[in-house]
């Protein structure tokens, strides 16, 4: 005999399961508000002769909240930038999978529409970060998949 419950009347060990992917997914609130655009950034290393034209540094990632990019000039000025996170030199596909592409899976679970998208000029790391073997997207689908076999084996009695 076997048992099909629908996610409208989901059983209490589902409806846990549920909850546990809401409460994560309200976690990805970098910017502090929830369900809006949020932009992250994550730069690429500069060449030798680019530092060296602009004095050593053109480019400073941080701020107090991990949120601001610093660009100065070939003239000395400086201009500054927020984002909802600015992610360092040193980080790692993981970390974005972690920060972004984690709670934005486990909203897609939740009922919410959920979009990535990475812009850039050509050459500056967006196939590396989505589409190399350990890039976002191919960790994402793990992902999904593995939660919604999760969400199946709950849903089922047999």
């Amino acid at each position: 005999e076997a048992e099909v419950l629908f996610l409208d009347t989901p059983p209490a060990e589902a409806r846990q399961h549920l909850t546990q992917h809401t409460i994560l997914s309200n976690t990805v609130s970098v910017g502090g508000v929830r369900g809006r655009v949020k932009v992250f950034v994550r730069p690429r290393p500069l060449d030798a002769t680019l530092l060296k034209e602009r004095g050593g540094k053109c480019v400073t990632f941080g701020g107090e909240e991990q949120d601001e990019i610093t660009v100065t000039d070939e003239n000395g000025k400086e201009n500054h930038f927020s984002f909802d996170r600015v992610y360092g030199l040193e980080s790692t596909n993981q970390q974005l999978f972690d920060d972004i592409g984690r709670p934005l899976v486990n909203s897609v679970m939740c009922g919410y529409n959920g979009t990535l998208m990475a812009y850039g000029q050509t050459g500056t790391g967006k196939t590396h970060t989505l589409s190399s073997e350990e890039g976002l997207v191919n960790r994402m689908l793990s992902f999904l998949f593995e939660v919604s076999a999760s969400q199946l084996q709950s849903q089922i009695k047999v």
